[in-house]
């Protein structure tokens, strides 16, 4: 079978199960064929008999996304992808990562994601994309367990309900361009070479932000996005970013902790309280309370107003501590139904890196 957008086989043995072999599949074209045929109906199709699918080449518009086989099976209630295995975007899906699109009682329909996967570099899974990278890695790991509501093709951010475990290793921060948008904006606020050319500390470092290691979950909530505590281990220092995040109002309300080598002059602490006079108590204090000071340093930033344009405020020198608590994370529906009425349970998520 050969389309504008696809060009496929179907084998059929006479023992074991049938293999759709997709040479070629343009993902663009193919989500406006389905808003063209089936229009506001998301349910999935059924199938006759368990299938075998292997895609030998993916495209989003002229960028190729990799390959990736996995079997698909049908009871014309729900449709589940499982034994993922290939390489997507540059990221190598691991054993435990499937999907699975579902009809609901009142006609709807709603798809669940569970991810295991391994990360090279990120800055090619954004070229990739066409997108300006945000970052560059040496490798790292992606678990996740996300829903939304709708086909797999309506995935959103501003509606998933979820987490995601997120860990980046050897690599560094770049500087977001000013244009970006969808998820390379949403993850520019874990981008802390933006969050430090506001705070005016990037006289730091060298462009971009180094780290050896960076961690932690992002919490979606239907609209809302919550991050308890980002930490990035850098060569010289520590930093933890812990925010709310209004995905629909495009509001940020969090707090950044900076944690640095206390050198034997002034310039770190004026550097951490952006020049404020506030630097010269502070330099008073580290002489005066010299034994608790006298290797790390912390200033502590608040960041609010718009994800857009977010505002970095110097709060206080000499605390690593942080008082930000993030909003409750998810409802305790999300994480397990019951009844006829709630949410299916999902396959169990892969543990975390």
């Amino acid at each position: 079978m050969t389309t504008p957008w696809l060009d496929a086989a179907l084998t059929l043995p006479v023992k074991g199960e049938p293999t759709l072999i997709i040479n070629e599949i343009d993902i663009d074209q193919l989500s406006a064929v389905m808003n063209d045929k089936v229009g506001g109906d998301r349910s999935p199709p059924r199938l006759l008999r368990p299938l075998s699918v292997v895609v030998a080449n993916m495209r989003l518009d002229e960028e190729l996304l990799g390959a990736v086989r996995f079997d698909v099976n049908s009871d014309g209630q729900s449709l589940r992808l499982t034994e993922f295995s290939g390489n997507l975007i540059d990221i190598d899906l691991l054993e435990g990562s499937q999907l699975e699109w579902q009809s609901t009682d009142d006609g709807e329909a709603r798809t669940t994601l569970v991810l295991n996967a391994e990360l090279d570099n990120v800055s090619r899974t954004f070229s990739i994309l066409g997108q300006e990278p945000v970052a560059e890695t040496d490798s790292g790991r992606l678990a996740a367990l996300l829903r939304w509501q709708g086909s797999p093709m309506d995935i959103d951010a501003r509606t998933m309900m979820g987490e995601m475990d997120l860990t980046l290793r050897e690599g560094s921060f770049l500087p977001v361009p000013s244009g970006a948008t969808g998820a390379v904006r949403l993850l520019s606020l874990l981008n802390l070479a933006g969050l430090f050319e506001r705070a005016n500390v990037t006289r730091l470092f060298e462009p971009g932000v180094a780290f050896k290691k960076a961690e932690g979950k992002l919490l979606f909530n239907a609209g809302q996005l919550a991050l308890p505590g980002f930490s990035v281990e850098g060569p010289g220092g520590g930093f933890k970013f812990t925010s709310d995040i209004d995905l629909l109002a495009r509001t940020i309300d969090g707090e950044l902790v900076v944690t640095l080598p206390l050198a034997n002059n002034i310039p770190w602490v004026v550097a951490l309280a952006g020049g404020l006079p506030v630097a010269a108590g502070a330099y008073i204090a580290s002489r005066v309370f010299k034994d608790q000071v006298k290797t790390l340093t912390s200033g502590v930033y608040s960041v609010s107003g718009s994800v857009d344009e977010p505002t970095v405020k110097f709060l206080r020198v000499f605390d690593a501590t942080g008082t930000k608590q993030t909003q409750s994370s998810m409802p305790e529906s999300s994480s397990q139904g019951s009844g006829a009425d709630s949410e299916p349970a999902a396959p169990e998520a892969p543990p975390p890196p």
